[in-house]
């Protein structure tokens, strides 16, 4: 293992120190939910889960307890007395949701998830999607060497540094237990590291006597060997598998500490911001909000919902974009590189293939129309008509956002208000850094853009 390894090594794994401050932490919330539990008189167990319990953590972990009830507590009350038991632990906690509502919250210092589930015993036959997750807590215990719990940290920070670490679908990446998957199935962080090299899309792993029970199209999929009809990759994006397979061919072919510690690009100025946008002849179009009071989850998802939605149109009206991203840092923003800020001086809108029932109404729509810059005309079997462009970008998406209909049930209401501006209008202060990372297309661990 070569110096820099051990400078990473240094600052990954937990000293003695760090171990006794979050068992500290732990020890007190364990003994103030299980008085809680006895002051409600169900029987519930509570137990640790998640990276702590499994000794895989990096530097900060999260603190996550399950309240276990028994497999015989009706199902009616459930979702009442596992929300009100895991409340009277953190009262002042938000409530999130998965199938059912849990708490989020802080204690000693820590984040903490506080989850009821159902103590099931055969995984394969949940009550709840959540009752899984004691039991990958116990594979992942029973299986993984001692000596194998810094290397899935090694791979968890190489995976964090190449930015495709984590489930959720801000990064819709590696989850804490798939990575420890592949070290028990692969050996090692580098070996696992080899594997990755020769993947493609459509990768398929198991646990040796733990195969499928059913088929997966989803671009990586490991089989869960606690329930073999799950697949515990679903959440990796085609750009993560890819991102990682890249990231593995290149640290083999030349290991240094970037990939585990990236130097993020500097806030990019209002000068160079202009100058870059010359040199690439592109424009920078951004939809802004402020950030409403929800689950960063939730949040991501509408906000990447959008962003592919707006890109659609926008591609629709020949304007695709080149590139485009989204944050929620401070503000809720979208961001499109485009090549053009209007679309081109005539679209040519198709419509249906001749003799089609929507013939008629597209022939009445099209005809005497004032945008339409030709008659309505047959090409390949299809109605087309040529109608008059040249609008711009930022008019499009107004229009559009104003047009969403408010019940649809992925478009947010906020959504509707959102502030439209394109290039140097972009820039603030506080977005610089942002806009520097969307600016530069060299992969993180590569410090190839200069401000």
């Amino acid at each position: 293992m070569g110096s820099f390894e051990e400078s990473v090594r240094s600052r990954i794994v937990p000293d003695r120190e760090a171990r006794q401050a979050v068992n500290s932490v732990l020890d007190a919330l364990l003994a103030l939910s299980r008085e809680r539990v006895e002051q409600s008189g169900l029987h519930v167990n509570v137990v640790t889960v998640g990276s702590l319990a499994k000794d895989t953590y990096l530097s900060r972990p999260d603190l996550d307890l399950f309240f276990c009830f028994p497999v015989d507590h009706p199902r009616k009350d459930f979702k009442k007395d596992g929300l009100d038991l895991v409340r009277s632990v953190l009262p002042d906690g938000q409530e999130a949701y998965a199938q059912h509502p849990y708490i989020k919250g802080n204690y000693g210092g820590y984040d903490v998830d506080l989850v009821p589930c159902y103590d099931v015993e055969d995984p394969e036959h949940l009550i709840t999607a959540v009752d899984r997750t004691p039991h990958h807590t116990r594979f992942v215990v029973d299986h993984l060497g001692s000596d194998q719990k810094d290397e899935v940290r090694f791979l968890k920070q190489f995976m964090k540094g190449v930015g495709v670490y984590g489930a959720e679908i801000r990064v819709q990446g590696f989850s804490g237990y798939l990575t420890e998957l592949l070290v028990i199935r692969l050996g090692s962080f580098r070996e696992v590291l080899e594997a990755a090299s020769g993947w493609r899309e459509g990768v398929h792993l198991d646990i040796p006597g733990k195969g499928s029970v059913a088929d997966f199209s989803e671009p990586m999929v490991f089989i869960d060997p606690v329930d073999r009809s799950r697949n515990v990759a679903s959440p990796v994006s085609n750009d993560s598998l890819n991102i990682f397979i890249r990231a593995a061919r290149e640290y083999l072919e030349n290991p240094r500490e970037s990939f585990f510690f990236p130097n993020e690009p500097k806030p990019v100025s209002l000068q160079r911001f202009e100058e870059v946008l010359n040199e690439r002849k592109l424009h920078i179009m951004g939809i802004s909000w402020p950030t409403p009071d929800m689950l960063e989850d939730n949040l991501y998802g509408q906000l990447r919902r959008l962003s592919n939605t707006v890109g659609r149109m926008l591609k629709k009206n020949l304007i695709p974009p080149l590139d485009s991203t989204f944050s929620a840092d401070g503000e809720l923003l979208v961001l499109f590189e485009l090549e053009n800020l209007n679309t081109p001086l005539v679209i040519t809108h198709e419509g249906p293939p001749e003799g089609h029932s929507h013939q008629q109404r597209f022939l009445s729509r099209w005809k005497n129309d004032p945008q339409a810059a030709s008659e309505p005309y047959l090409k390949n079997g299809r109605w087309h008509v040529d109608r008059k462009g040249n609008i711009p970008a930022r008019d499009l998406i107004r229009s559009f956002m104003a047009d969403r209909d408010p019940h649809d049930p992925f478009f947010a209401p906020y959504f509707k208000s959102g502030s439209v501006q394109a290039d140097e209008e972009l820039w603030r202060d506080e977005r610089a850094h942002i806009l520097a990372r969307f600016l530069k297309k060299t992969p993180p661990w590569e410090d190839t853009w200069t401000q």
